[in-house]
């Protein structure tokens, strides 16, 4: 097993400290849990993903997975080059919709998660 370095860019804010997950998640192992955990699905597997896919936050880790670091971001706009591989970033990913950055800060805003205006981010992930 290898050590791979990849190039990540994604359009959201920080949020949380260096090697610690984000104080919003509460006692939930992950992004999932939060937004769908069984208390909000009825421990439907169907209903759990369908609040899963309309949510409009992903949480994207970077650094290393040994000290990671959290960016909340617009779902769908991470762009990911793994090591040794060019990944061509065409425009039309760099235009995010006016409405899914609506939604997005509602969510926050509606999660009690502080909002920050959300801007393309430059990410380096090594694992």
């Amino acid at each position: 097993m290898g050590v791979s370095s990849d190039g990540l860019l994604v359009f959201g804010f920080p949020i949380g400290e260096e090697d610690e997950m984000p104080e919003f998640l509460g006692d939930c192992d992950d992004m999932d849990d939060f937004i769908a955990g069984p208390w909000k699905s009825g421990g439907d597997h169907k209903a759990r993903q369908a609040l899963i896919d309309a949510c409009p936050a992903d949480l994207t880790v970077y650094c290393s997975y040994d000290y990671s670091m959290y960016v909340l971001a617009v779902r769908g706009t991470e762009a990911r080059a793994a090591r040794g591989d060019a990944v061509e970033i065409s425009p039309e990913h760099l235009a995010v919709a006016p409405e899914k950055i609506a939604a997005f800060q509602a969510w926050c805003e509606e999660n009690g998660i502080e909002y920050h205006e959300p801007k393309w981010l430059l990410c380096s992930m090594y694992g």
